[in-house]
């Protein structure tokens, strides 16, 4: 799994937030609820070595589940 953070946008980098579905009561995927997470964290103007070592630890977390067959 990979996890691609939004482009910036504006002239203060500020970084475009989408819709969520859960938001409207719909469930969302692990990827797009991850995603969610991580424009929050760039929204809160986190560091951008924060919110990569968060995206990266999730993804580590993951991938550990996977390898022991937790679901």
């Amino acid at each position: 799994m990979s996890v691609q953070l939004p482009s910036k946008t504006g002239p203060r980098s500020r970084f475009t937030l989408v819709k969520n579905d859960a938001a409207a009561g719909k469930p969302c995927s692990f990827t797009e609820c991850l995603e969610s997470f991580l424009r929050t964290l760039q929204a809160r103007n986190l560091s951008s070595h924060t919110i990569t070592a968060y995206g990266a630890d999730v993804e580590q977390f993951t991938s550990w589940l996977e390898s022991t067959d937790v679901s």
